[in-house]
């Protein structure tokens, strides 16, 4: 081996000191990447799993606890989505933020938060017995068993018009006549 290559190689293989430090020196933080974005105002993000799987779009908040937590290894892979678009490029927190621990998944102050979406109500509840009554919902036994189904009805628009009256008067006189 050349010296140079040899002496790289003993300097790569050399433990961390005993205050946890290493003799390998970090280079000096320029940025986040460019192809990152404004990642202080992003509000959902990916991370690829242990497994290579892209897993996402994940809330800012949601991320910034399982970091801190340590759910989120600080070698794990991450990009930012602002559209819930699936990132094509990822990069490890060091890379991302000079001080991971403090600045991660930490949003700027005038960051607009994105509104919370309501989760869909079931179309069944189930339920043995009568339990009072659910907005939105009527108790009976139908085709999943006993208990709270979508009340249909209650979510169809109606739309009344000229025409709907005229047609409806007409129906009516065509019964009677």
């Amino acid at each position: 081996k050349p010296i140079a290559m040899a002496a790289r190689d003993a300097q790569l293989a050399k433990p961390p000191a005993a205050d946890g430090s290493s003799s390998r020196k970090r280079k000096a933080f320029a940025g986040s990447p460019p192809a990152a974005g404004s990642i202080s105002y992003a509000q959902l993000w990916w991370y690829r799993d242990n497994h290579g799987v892209d897993q996402g779009p994940f809330d800012t908040a949601t991320m910034r606890g399982w970091f801190v937590g340590g759910c989120l290894p600080a070698e794990t892979p991450l990009a930012a989505s602002y559209y819930g678009e699936v990132p094509q490029e990822m990069w490890v927190a060091s890379e991302l933020w000079e001080h991971p621990q403090e600045e991660a998944f930490v949003m700027a102050s005038d960051a607009v938060s994105a509104p919370q979406i309501e989760p869909p109500q079931p179309d069944f509840i189930e339920s043995q017995h009568f339990e009072g009554g659910k907005v939105g919902f009527v108790f009976k036994h139908d085709i999943f068993g006993c208990g709270y189904y979508k009340d249909e009805a209650a979510h169809k628009k109606i739309e009344v018009t000229l025409e709907s009256i005229l047609a409806e008067k007409a129906e009516r006189r065509g019964r009677e006549a």
